[in-house]
């Protein structure tokens, strides 16, 4: 089977074609296989969560400043925690 390839450059325009032999590529998939790629996805999907979390408990926790002053008196002291817009 001929396939015919157009490759148009971004940068000049000039568009240059060619013909490319296909060749036909099997792929069987074992039940094994099929266990190993998904238990894979899946630890892979579970790291990202779990920095994704820990990312945005760190911008949360990075985000609030604590700031203790002491009110005039007899108020006793008063704490004010700023958060700042994300």
């Amino acid at each position: 089977m001929l396939v015919v390839v157009a490759v148009t450059s971004a940068t000049t325009g000039t568009t240059i074609t060619g013909v490319m032999t296909a060749i036909a590529t099997t792929i069987t998939t074992t039940a094994a296989t099929t266990a190993v790629v998904t238990a894979s996805v899946a630890t892979t999907t579970a790291a990202t969560t779990t920095a994704a979390a820990t990312t945005a408990a760190t911008t949360a926790a990075a985000a609030t400043t604590v700031v203790t002053t002491t009110a005039p008196p007899p108020t006793a002291a008063t704490t004010i925690v700023a958060t700042t817009a994300a």
